[in-house]
Order: C-alpha cells, then structure tokens, then sequence
C-alpha cells in the first residue's frame, strides 16, 4: 500500500472514530443480521478490510462518508465507473452501506 493511501486511510479512519457511533439498519453483511451494538464502526471495517478493497484493480480509495439521505456508510471511490468492478463490490459491509463512485485516479501530489 503507497504512503498516500495509508495516510488517507488513517486520517478517514480517525474522522470515523467520532460518527463511528451512528447506527442505521441492523442487517448484517450480505443480508445476516447483527444485533444492535454488535455492529463494528466503519472505523474499524476500514481499518481491518480496507486493504482488501484497495487491492482490487480499479478501486482507489475507501473511506466514511454518507448516503444521499445523510446516513453513514462506507464510499468506495473507484478509478471509472464499469458493472464488472461494480459486481465485485458488497451493497454493504458488516451493516453498513456501501456507496460506489467514481473518484477518478488519484495520485500522490509533487514536492
């Protein structure tokens, strides 16, 4: 993982720490249910899978964000838009939403 991505990664995962909190739906990953307060912070989802998202092709960044309607949920930013990397990602992680979009490629800024 490049400095960058970890360094977006650590300051996402702290904002998370204080809206980690938040609660919405208490479906589980991909439709178990998880009892209310078992359910991980995003936080801590990205801290301990988000690796395993940035190592697919295409996805750039992942990080705590909200829905259109304000609820918390985890974005997925991926380079462009395309249904087969769409297919390979969750509509949610351990309960929480996942929200897909395009971000762009993203590259470390010069010196």
């Amino acid at each position: 993982m490049s400095l960058q991505r970890l360094a977006i990664l650590t300051l996402l995962s702290v904002s998370g720490l204080v809206l980690g909190g938040c609660s919405s739906s208490p479906n589980g990953d991909f439709g178990q249910e998880v009892e209310m307060g078992a359910r991980p912070s995003i936080a801590d989802i990205i801290e301990r899978r988000g690796s395993e998202f940035l190592a697919i092709d295409g996805v750039v960044v992942i990080f705590e964000g909200a829905t259109a309607a304000g609820d918390p949920c985890i974005k997925i930013g991926i380079a462009k838009l395309n249904k087969e990397l769409d297919a390979k990602l969750p509509e949610q992680i351990e309960g929480w939403p996942v929200v897909v979009f395009e971000s762009g490629v993203i590259q470390p800024m010069d010196d």
